[in-house]
């Protein structure tokens, strides 16, 4: 299992890369891409993916909307598999900031949990994300924005409730489960 999800993780993040890349052609600069069936003006022309990587930023005028296309745009809230539970969930960031991923935790169950959090552009907050996984079917059951005091790292099912926790193990946030 760990191996599937490594290749996974690792090729998500380069098809994002690649699909970007097609953006920037030789001596093209870049001003805007698009997002979820909108297109966001950048905060200056980028000549390459390295340099928006290294310093992406978003028009004044578009941030507000930008953040809250990531914060509140709505979810698949079942997919019957696991590789689109995952294109889908990467689907929800922004090109250039980012997302982590709790990775995958069994319940007392059997089920599965899969959690995310995805940055919010240039906000200090990440839209968190758990899906519930059960044979081929991920059924999404938590969706918050989350002003982080400390990092999440892991999230688990206890009598119910989805407890999130940091690095060092100790509970972060817990929430009612769907």
């Amino acid at each position: 299992m760990f191996k599937a999800r490594s290749a996974i993780s690792a090729f998500v993040p380069l098809a994002v890369l690649a699909g970007l890349a097609l953006f920037w052609r030789q001596g093209d600069r870049v001003d805007e891409l698009p997002y979820r069936g909108e297109t966001y003006k950048l905060g200056r022309a980028y000549s390459s993916w390295e340099d928006f990587k290294n310093d992406p930023t978003i028009a004044p005028d578009q941030l507000a909307a930008l953040q809250k296309a990531v914060e509140s745009k709505p979810l698949t809230p079942i997919y019957k598999s696991r590789s689109d539970m995952i294109k889908g969930t990467f689907d929800i960031e922004f090109p250039g900031f980012g997302m982590a991923t709790f990775g995958e935790h069994a319940g007392a169950d059997g089920s599965m949990l899969a959690g995310y959090a995805i940055n919010i552009p240039m906000a200090d907050k990440d839209r968190v994300i758990v899906y519930r996984g059960k044979g081929d079917t991920w059924t999404l059951i938590d969706d918050f924005v989350w002003t982080p005091s400390e990092a999440i790292w892991k999230v688990d099912d206890k009598d119910g409730k989805l407890v999130y926790s940091g690095f060092d193990g100790k509970e972060v946030v817990t929430r009612e489960g769907r």
